[in-house]
């Protein structure tokens, strides 16, 4: 039987499996991990650590999802919230979805390259307090929910 790591490796989309490896080579640990092969749709948890980082890798339904804990933070935020704080951007949540039949993305945020962004979220993070603008994202972002 495969390890839910490896199991992760063989189902994952190109780019969830190079930042599943970038995160192994980052030395960052899988401290948690549920789901796997013989669970219900594939659904896959894994929870990696270094130091006062974490990264959390999904597989809920058939879509990736991918969630940081910043240091000196308890809490995981997701990948969008980040990229709005790193680039003093605007929330986008996108268009409303008015039929079923529209396929789902399979990896979230649709459209952005796990590979090149969890790495320089890392170092960005890592390299100072970056707490006001974090917060400031994740308020703009929940307000943005609300209207959508």
């Amino acid at each position: 039987m495969l390890s839910r790591y490896q199991w992760a490796l063989e189902k994952a989309l190109p780019d969830v499996r190079g930042t599943l490896e970038w995160l192994d080579q980052a030395g960052f640990t899988v401290t948690d991990s549920r789901g796997g092969e013989h669970e219900g749709f594939g659904n896959v948890f894994l929870q990696f650590q270094r130091t006062d980082m974490g990264v959390r890798i999904t597989r809920d339904r058939g879509q990736w999802f991918c969630d940081i804990s910043p240091p000196g933070r308890p809490d995981y935020l997701g990948l969008h919230v980040l990229l709005t704080a790193k680039e003093s951007g605007e929330p986008d949540p996108g268009h409303r979805i008015t039929a079923f039949s529209q396929p789902l993305a399979e990896q979230l945020p649709k459209g952005v390259g796990w590979q090149s962004v969890v790495p320089s979220l890392i170092v960005w993070l890592e390299e100072a307090d970056r707490t006001g603008s974090i917060s400031d994202a994740d308020h703009l972002w929940r307000e943005a929910m609300k209207r959508y």
